[in-house]
């Protein structure tokens, strides 16, 4: 993966593009019968992309109005009030308008524009992408763990490397609260890369530069070879939008097909 552009990871996007994309993924749950993370009404907020462009038209229009009756009282009467009904009310209705518009697609986006960052992330450099979907059937260590309806991946990005497949995400898992009350037994989740490697034993595999991504200080990961995948863990607190680790990613994930060409 060369020539990556990682603007969209650093770009705050507009919250209607978002609002719009949140709404595109709950139809998609919708039609599929799956009542996912975009389900929620959000506070109402889901609506707003479809009321938000024509109400924006019908206060553009009323702010024009005052601003033409307040120029006419003030050429026609020379009345310093169509002056400030001329100017002074157009500005506040239009930022009334934009107030009542934010208030109602704020909701819908709550928590859903980092995973439209790194959607479009994905977009623009032609790779796959799914905000959340079900559990990886890779048999790593962090794979299989908790109750299988507990157990979700989100932020997936998937691409091939040289003719192979691989994909970076979170894994989670939750074993369930315990009857008696307390913590669960086993509960958490991890970052990864995996990249497909084929019937090869771990060491043809891990050589000393892969070894010295995987050491890299600011991010270091632990790493093994199954079922023919290489998996990288970072059990950190990892960024999905931190363009360092993705850069480190595709570094990897070269890396590890470069050993095997």
């Amino acid at each position: 993966m060369n020539d990556i552009d990682y603007t969209p990871l650093t770009t705050e996007p507009d919250a209607r593009d978002v609002a719009r994309w949140r709404e595109s993924v709950r139809r998609h749950d919708e039609a599929i019968g799956h009542h996912g993370p975009a389900s929620g009404d959000g506070g109402g907020g889901n609506a707003a992309p479809a009321w938000v462009g024509v109400a924006f038209i019908w206060w553009t229009i009323v702010a024009l109005i005052c601003t033409v009756a307040g120029w006419w009282i003030l050429l026609s009467e020379g009345a310093a009030s169509g002056l400030i009904f001329g100017l002074g009310a157009p500005v506040l209705w239009l930022l009334s308008g934009w107030l009542l518009a934010r208030s109602r697609v704020q909701p819908a986006v709550e928590g859903w524009t980092e995973p439209y960052q790194l959607m479009a992330f994905a977009r623009a450099n032609g790779l796959e992408s799914v905000p959340v979907t079900g559990p990886s059937e890779l048999r790593g260590r962090i794979f299989g763990r908790g109750l299988a309806g507990n157990r979700v991946r989100h932020d997936l990005v998937a691409w091939t490397q040289d003719g192979r497949q691989a994909e970076v995400a979170t894994e989670s898992w939750h074993s369930g609260n315990p009857p008696g009350g307390g913590r669960p037994e086993d509960a958490g989740s991890c970052r990864y890369l995996a990249v497909q490697v084929g019937d090869v034993p771990e060491d043809s595999v891990v050589t000393e530069e892969v070894q010295r991504l995987l050491d890299d200080p600011a991010e270091p990961r632990e790493a093994e070879v199954v079922d023919g995948w290489f998996l990288a863990y970072d059990f950190g607190d990892p960024d999905p939008l931190d363009v360092g680790d993705w850069q480190r990613s595709f570094a990897l994930a070269r890396a590890v097909s470069a050993t095997l060409n």
